[in-house]
């Protein structure tokens, strides 16, 4: 099993505050070429790899062959004057399962000083 991310964002960078999509698309990869394939679990998760702070723990989705997941405004919200800050998202699908396969994807969040 293999999940991709995909993502529009410029440089990996998004807006303090700005929200964006990743499609999540799950892969059995035991022969060319692969197939999508619905997992039997799926979640996610959002850290500050700087700081070693989870910014959303393990978060629950509708196992899907591709499903889009929103990262929120919210989730994408700088505090305190920092220029720029790094995420990142780890995705894993069949948690616990010999099929366990888990993506993650670094970004960056860019500080809109004086907003």
């Amino acid at each position: 099993m293999n999940v991709v991310l995909h993502d529009t964002l410029t440089a990996r960078t998004v807006m303090d505050g700005a929200a964006f999509n990743v499609l999540i698309q799950v892969y059995t990869d035991t022969s060319e070429p692969w197939v999508l394939t619905t997992p039997t679990t799926l979640r996610y998760r959002i850290d500050d790899p700087d700081t070693g702070e989870a910014v959303l723990t393990w978060t629950t989705l509708t196992p899907d062959d591709e499903t889009t997941l929103t990262i929120t405004g919210t989730q994408n919200t700088l505090s305190g004057c920092v220029p720029r800050s790094r995420r990142q998202l780890t995705v894993e699908a069949n948690h616990g399962l010999s099929t366990c396969a888990i993506a993650t994807r670094d970004y960056w969040i860019r500080n809109l000083v004086g907003v």
